[in-house]
């Protein structure tokens, strides 16, 4: 096999690994934050269990405030009720206790229901506070494990970079920019071999005379339909069969 084509192999590969490693680099931030919108929304739901206790409250405040209100107005209005000189003034101040101990009433049992319903609210942030807490140690956990993959994945990338580097310096100038074009025109494979007489880049078949020459010497081929430097086995003899391979590549 041509020395440059050896070389380009490695790169190719190397370059393969660099990829892979770069996208995971890449989807390690993204997981992160889907991590944490995780987190985000238990703390989104003790809030809201948080919101929906103070509001409960807020209300046993308010109907306890009333109670006291209506309860002042009818100490009041029995002051002036026995002051009251005819009948009629009387019955008007008994209606009027009356209607604020009806308030009292309604208040009251609205009370015992904002009570009922306090103790689900109460157990709702208990339990929203448990499982914000169990999430929180869990995405911390997860997001140091994925912040230590990205520097090991890094260190990593930067290995196989530093190898690319010192291989590349074995290639010559030409075949380096042909292999730096076809990469930039989007070729992920820019070394092929050839398999049942076609290039397994564009899987176009290949001249006889090429395969022959790839086989037979060191020559640097380049596939005649999508550019790609190609290799092939190295052969044993040729007959009026064709050439035979050690199955070796060379």
């Amino acid at each position: 096999m041509n020395e440059d084509v050896r070389n380009l192999l490695l790169v190719q590969g190397l370059d393969d690994e660099i990829a892979v490693r770069s996208a995971e680099i890449d989807s390690l931030p993204r997981h992160i934050a889907d991590i944490r919108k995780r987190l985000h929304a238990h703390q989104s739901q003790l809030k809201t269990d948080k919101d929906a206790l103070a509001a409960n409250q807020k209300q046993m405040r308010d109907l306890e405030g009333q109670v006291a209100d209506h309860k002042q107005k009818i100490s009041r209005l029995r002051d002036q009720m026995m002051q009251a000189k005819t009948n009629e003034q009387y019955k008007a101040f008994q209606h009027e206790i009356e209607f604020h101990e009806k308030a009292i009433r309604a208040a009251e049992d609205r009370e015992i229901e904002l009570m009922e319903s306090a103790e689900a609210l109460g157990t709702n942030v208990k339990i929203a506070e448990a499982a914000l807490a169990t999430e929180e140690a869990s995405v911390k956990a997860e997001s140091t494990e994925a912040e230590k993959r990205i520097a090991l994945i890094r260190a990593e990338r930067d290995q196989l970079e530093t190898e690319r580097k010192q291989t590349l310096q074995h290639i010559t100038r030409e075949v380096r920019a042909a292999y730096d074009a076809l990469k930039a025109r989007g070729r992920r494979q820019v070394v092929a071999t050839i398999e049942a007489g076609n290039c397994t880049a564009c899987r176009m078949s290949v001249r006889l005379q090429l395969i022959q020459d790839l086989q037979l010497s060191d020559k640097l081929i380049r596939c005649e339909n999508c550019l790609v430097y190609l290799y092939a086995t190295r052969v044993t003899a040729v007959d009026e069969h064709g050439p035979s391979t050690s199955g070796i590549v060379s």
